[in-house]
């Protein structure tokens, strides 16, 4: 199941987005913060699908992801016993990420401009770093874009 939590721009976003087996959910406070929208995205998740016993935070800014990328996360964690699971790149780990249910309650508790990489550095000793190369180019502004088409 994909869930895209939107804030700004919603309506555009939305509109482009033409795939009925993809979820989307408005989150009205977004601009107080990624812990908002990590909150409402799991919210979301859980309502469609209660059982669930782990998801993956991805962020839309990362023009280098790919379905393997995904997959790496979930090969890895479905072959060690960690619960969570994240990818490396410039010698930092983060999104995307995977957790364990048993990090909910965590990722629910976030507040403002924590993101998750709080929880993974908080339960480091139950990481596991999967590579994802050009991970650390993300796209935040018009300038960026540009240098990447360029």
């Amino acid at each position: 199941m994909i869930i895209i939590v939107t804030g700004s721009n919603t309506e555009l976003i939305e509109n482009d987005l033409n795939f009925p087996e993809i979820k989307t959910c408005f989150n009205s406070e977004w601009e107080d913060g990624i812990a908002t929208s990590i909150a409402k995205g799991l919210k979301e998740l859980l309502i469609l699908s209660p059982d669930c016993d782990s998801c993956i935070f991805a962020v839309c800014d990362q023009p280098y992801i790919t379905a393997a990328v995904f997959e790496n996360l979930i090969t890895e964690y479905q072959n060690t016993s960690k619960g969570i699971v994240a990818s490396a790149y410039a010698e930092t780990i983060g999104t995307p990420v995977l957790f364990n249910e048993k990090y909910f309650d965590e990722l629910l508790e976030l507040q403002g401009h924590e993101g998750a990489k709080k929880i993974i550095n908080r339960f480091i000793d139950d990481v596991i770093a999967v590579p994802f190369e050009k991970g650390n180019i993300d796209i935040d502004t018009i300038e960026d874009y540009n240098k990447l088409i360029l």
